[in-house]
């Protein structure tokens, strides 16, 4: 007999009725863990996965030198080497310090 796997993310449509060996997963966005690669290149989505920052704010300490620059792989590709982004995690220590407020200023 081949086990079901349903997964439901968040809120969603009423679970279907369940014959005894299948099995149900109910999986939220803070169950599922995403690694930071060691080497290679991430997009802007991806980094955004790890730094929980708005992408204006992201491209706001690109500018002020506060975040790594990203680099130009072609003329419509640009992405972030890994090693700089989790150098500037590191870097952070997980503290929230240079986190900013709404304001502009420190929380």
């Amino acid at each position: 007999m081949v086990n079901k796997i349903i997964t439901i993310n968040g809120v969603g449509p009423a679970l279907p009725e369940l014959a005894e060996n299948d099995l149900v997963r109910i999986a939220s966005d803070a169950q599922i863990q995403t690694m930071l690669p060691t080497t290679g290149f991430l997009r802007q989505t991806q980094v955004l996965t790890f730094v929980p920052i708005s992408k204006s704010t992201l491209w706001r300490r690109v500018l002020a030198g506060t975040f790594p620059a990203p680099v130009k792989l072609s003329a419509r590709v640009t992405a972030w080497r890994a090693e700089d982004i989790r150098n500037w995690i590191v870097e952070k220590g997980g503290s929230g310090a240079g986190i900013e407020s709404r304001d502009g200023g420190a929380p």
